[in-house]
């Protein structure tokens, strides 16, 4: 009779072995599932490069007019001749306008305007064109963007 005991008590002692590993069994099989599916991600979407002539920026004025809460005013002027370019900022308080004017040589790459100041002091400035009428210009030496600017 001892005999006929054992036998189930050692399947019971099995059974209840497994019953603790399915759990974590189940975990493993859900979690490979939804790892698994790295093919849902979509492309991240890169707009058309536009292709510009290398003299295209030549005889061209971009602007940049802001307005601040305080009632003042600044205008940024960047124009382009066939061997300067004169970037001209105007402040605005009331009656008062202070203007500086910065003049730099160019060379262009592509979408890509390097400017480099003919008076020493004065920032070198990297201006980038997107779609043909807008210029995002920044001053290299701290990376900070220093105008969006718009073809006129």
């Amino acid at each position: 009779m001892g005999e006929s005991v054992r036998p189930q008590k050692t399947n019971i002692m099995l059974l209840k072995k497994y019953l603790k590993l399915l759990p974590c069994l189940f975990m493993a099989l859900c979690t490979f599932g939804l790892t698994s599916c790295s093919d849902d991600d979509d492309d991240p979407v890169i707009p058309p490069v536009s292709e510009v002539d290398e003299n295209e920026v030549i005889g061209t004025r971009w602007v940049e007019e802001s307005s601040y809460s305080d009632g003042s005013s600044s205008t940024t002027v960047l124009t382009f001749s066939s061997s300067t370019a004169i970037l001209s900022i105007s402040y605005n308080e009331g009656t008062q306008t202070l203007t500086n004017t910065f003049s730099y040589s160019f060379r262009r790459a592509k979408n890509l305007v390097l400017l480099s100041p003919k008076e020493s002091g004065n920032a070198s400035l990297e201006g980038t064109i997107e779609s043909g009428f807008k210029m995002t210009l920044i001053n290299t030496s701290n990376n900070s963007v220093v105008a969006v600017l718009y073809k006129r």
